[in-house]
């Protein structure tokens, strides 16, 4: 085994190791999942995998990061959509996140354009859907800041965040620039949600508000 076989097996267990725990935690009602953002990052998670098929010289092992990522978000959408079914939950949105949604319709029927009628199989697309998965972050963050506790899962997040580190090693010693991508995106954008969950717990602890997550 190579450290890149290494890599590619790790960025799976992070992956999939913390959306199990998030499934287990939204199950049990200890985290506040907010379906809006799943529906975009599950939605867009399996557009940028099938651009990303169409384009020159695909290969799932060298873009581990949107392979497992696309795998553990539609089945956190799943578990999600079977629970908001059964609770009978309501989707709240507020005038920001209505104005997120519409900027990922808007980007979505530019990918429909750009993919069914010009028949575009360069990186365009695949761009697009990275573009289309900051709005899925943003509305995740949006949910976050309007918050004075914290209600998602740090197993998750810093989960992905290690999955992208890993997927991102692997992409760099294939030279797959359009993995890299994805993988420094996930980085980021995961990375980004982790500092926003401990700030609220920071000042949670500070003003002596009890946490909902475990």
């Amino acid at each position: 085994m190579t450290f890149r076989d290494f890599c590619f097996g790790m960025s799976a267990i992070f992956m999939f190791g913390g959306s199990a725990w998030y499934i287990y935690q939204a199950l049990t009602k200890k985290v506040q999942a907010f379906l809006a953002a799943w529906i975009v990052l599950g939605g867009t998670l399996s557009l940028s995998l099938a651009t990303y098929l169409t384009t020159s010289n695909p290969n799932l092992y060298e873009n581990v990061c949107t392979v497992v990522s696309m795998a553990s978000a539609v089945a956190i959408l799943a578990i999600l959509s079977i629970l908001h079914f059964v609770r009978k939950d309501k989707i709240e949105l507020n005038g920001k996140q209505r104005f997120s949604l519409s900027c990922a319709a808007v980007i979505a029927t530019g990918w429909l354009i750009d993919v069914c009628v010009f028949h575009d199989k360069s990186v365009v697309p695949y761009v697009l859907t990275q573009a289309l998965m900051l709005i899925g972050y943003f509305l995740n963050l949006s949910k976050l800041l309007a918050k004075t506790k914290n209600t998602d899962s740090f197993q998750l997040w810093i989960g992905i965040c290690v999955s992208g580190i890993f997927s991102l090693y692997v992409a760099a010693d294939t030279g797959n620039y359009l993995a890299w991508i994805a993988s420094l995106r996930g980085i980021i954008c995961s990375g980004i949600t982790v500092y926003v969950m401990f700030r609220i717990e920071f000042f949670a602890r500070k003003s002596g508000v009890r946490l909902a997550t475990a």
